[in-house]
């Protein structure tokens, strides 16, 4: 099972990508285009009554607030060439920071 995206992985592969990212959250203010990424709960394989692998859920949050749909297919074209499979599964504007949040499951 040595093919699991691990949190300490997706850390290594999201500081080659070309905006700033951190885990949850960061502790200063920026611009988007950021991105935050948390592991949120597990997918562990369980057998006879143990865990035998943790498998964690991971999410990347992509904030953006100009050229929104550019910044989504230039984030998934990376996260594709990086070999992670990634699933697509909300996308909502936060008035009150004027960004858009899109919520990206990956494995």
């Amino acid at each position: 099972m040595s093919s699991i995206l691990t949190p300490e992985k997706l850390e290594q592969i999201l500081s080659e990508y070309s905006v700033p990212s951190a885990f949850s959250h960061f502790t200063g203010g920026h611009e988007p285009p950021f991105i935050t990424w948390l592991c949120p709960n597990t997918d562990n394989f369980n057998a006879d009554n143990s865990v035998y692998a943790v498998i964690p859920t991971l999410e990347i949050e992509l904030y953006s607030r100009v050229n929104v749909v550019k910044e989504e297919a230039k984030l998934e074209a990376f996260l594709t060439e990086k070999g992670i499979v990634w699933d697509k599964s909300s996308q909502t504007w936060l008035d009150e920071e004027k960004v858009m949040m899109t919520i990206y499951e990956v494995s």
